[in-house]
C-alpha cells in the first residue's frame, strides 16, 4: 500500500474499501510505504481507523513519506499506528 493520502479528499470509507480489497488477497505481509496522511493527525485521526483491520500473517510494517513530516510531527503517526492499529513501524531500524 502506498500513497493512501488519508485526509483532504480522501475520506474513511475510500481507506475501508482499500482495505477490504488489500484483506481479500489473503497477504502474507503488509507494508505500508509512506504519504498516508495528507493532514494533522488531530484533524482525520479517526479517517485512518479502517488500518486497524488489516490482516497480513506476518504482520503489517509501516514507514514515512513525506507528507507525514508536512503535516506535524511524523512521531505523533508513528505512535498512533502502532498502538491504536497494531501496525509495526520501520524507522531506520
Amino acid at each position: 500500500m502506498l500513497d493512501l493520502h488519508g485526509g483532504g479528499s480522501v475520506y474513511k470509507d475510500q481507506i475501508a474499501k482499500v482495505v477490504d480489497i488489500t484483506n481479500s488477497l489473503n497477504p502474507d505481509v503488509i507494508l505500508i510505504v509512506g504519504d498516508a496522511v495528507d493532514a494533522p493527525r488531530a484533524l482525520i485521526e479517526s479517517r485512518m481507523d479502517p488500518l486497524k483491520c488489516l490482516h497480513a500473517r506476518i504482520g503489517t510494517f509501516f514507514t514515512t513519506g513525506n507528507h507525514e513530516y508536512y503535516y506535524g510531527s511524523a512521531l505523533e503517526w508513528f505512535d498512533h499506528f502502532k498502538n491504536s492499529y497494531g501496525i509495526t513501524i520501520l524507522d531506520n531500524k
